[in-house]
């Protein structure tokens, strides 16, 4: 629940330094979140190389996966920051703000979707992220509704999805059924 508290509170920083920031920096902002994921799948393998780590299982590609999105963050924000003053000249009148903000929100759950992806890849090797991932409502709302966007991720990210995704359904299921057959025992009771 600590864990749904902390991404609900990121929407609600993320709108307000999107307000601040305006619309304009906040758009290049989610261009740069748009362009690291694009770029990701193809440059992780090479950095894979580069570093020397073999990739063997989930742990070592999520290490390379991470490496390479740094890189390419740091990279993106340097050339963001660079182009920053301009793009704080260029305001939209009363729209700047309020755009900004929604704009804020959309990148928030760009984070959110990079901090899902973490938490799933993970909870192999952490008992504690396991138990925070079970318990945590959002990451069963990302899992079931955001599903579609699984596709811009490596096959190691997707397969890892699939295994939690198909794990809720199977817990979706049985609760189901057990609902199911309680209300049939008490129909049978009167």
């Amino acid at each position: 629940m600590l864990f749904d508290i902390i991404l609900v509170l990121l929407v609600i920083i993320s709108f307000f330094l999107g307000r601040k920031k305006g619309f304009m920096l906040e758009f290049f902002s989610i261009f740069k979140f748009l362009l690291i994921i694009f770029i990701i799948n193809f440059s992780y393998p090479i950095v894979g190389k580069i570093l020397k780590i073999s990739i063997k299982n989930s742990r070592d590609n999520l290490k390379i996966y991470i490496i390479t999105f740094l890189i390419l963050y740091l990279t993106f924000t340097f050339v963001v920051k660079i182009s920053e003053k301009f793009l704080k000249s260029i305001k939209l009148d009363k729209c700047d703000k309020i755009l900004g903000g929604i704009l804020g929100v959309i990148k928030s759950s760009f984070i959110i979707f990079i901090i899902y992806i973490i938490v799933l890849v993970g909870t192999p090797y952490s008992k504690k992220i396991k138990d925070k991932r079970d318990n945590s409502i959002i990451i069963k709302e990302i899992t079931e509704y955001g599903y579609i966007y699984t596709e811009i991720f490596p096959d190691f990210i997707k397969k890892d999805i699939d295994i939690f995704r198909e794990k809720l359904r199977k817990e979706k299921i049985k609760k189901e059924l057990l609902k199911e057959f309680k209300e049939k025992n008490k129909e049978k009771r009167k």
